[in-house]
């Protein structure tokens, strides 16, 4: 019997990195199930689909950053969040650690490490996917 496959939400706000890092995914056995150029529309898929993993990038076009969006999702639910950044800002490393995340991929991701991290983070999420409580 397969595993399932890890069900993921892409958060990204340049397209064509969206579309690039989307069709990768898929080839390496990842179901995105939804992508967003927003926090605010990442909040709303990822509380409505409930996916098993965020792609999260920390710096979003809008009103919302990727960090604040991290917070208002897991108001609700718990998600693990992978962070994804262009930038080695300490400011923003620091804002990151004051969410619940499971670490920070610099871009241009390499996706052969990606898709390990992934896998890490599904196999440590199974042990707790019964957990619904709101974290900030």
């Amino acid at each position: 019997m397969s595993e399932p496959r890890i069900r993921l939400l892409l958060v990204e706000d340049e397209g064509i990195i969206a579309l690039a890092g989307r069709l990768k995914l898929e080839s390496l056995g990842i179901d995105v199930v939804g992508t967003a150029s927003t926090g605010t529309k990442a909040c709303e898929i990822a509380l409505q689909l409930r996916p098993d993993i965020i792609l999260m990038d920390i710096k979003l076009k809008g009103e919302m950053s990727g960090i604040e969006a991290v917070r208002a999702i897991h108001r609700e639910v718990y998600i693990p969040v992978l962070y994804t950044s262009a930038y080695d800002d300490k400011e923003i490393i620091e804002l990151a650690a004051s969410t619940r995340h499971e670490g920070i991929i610099s871009k241009p991701v390499e996706f052969e490490d990606l898709l390990t991290r992934l896998h890490r983070i599904k196999d440590r999420s199974r042990q707790e996917k019964d957990r619904s409580v709101p974290f900030e």
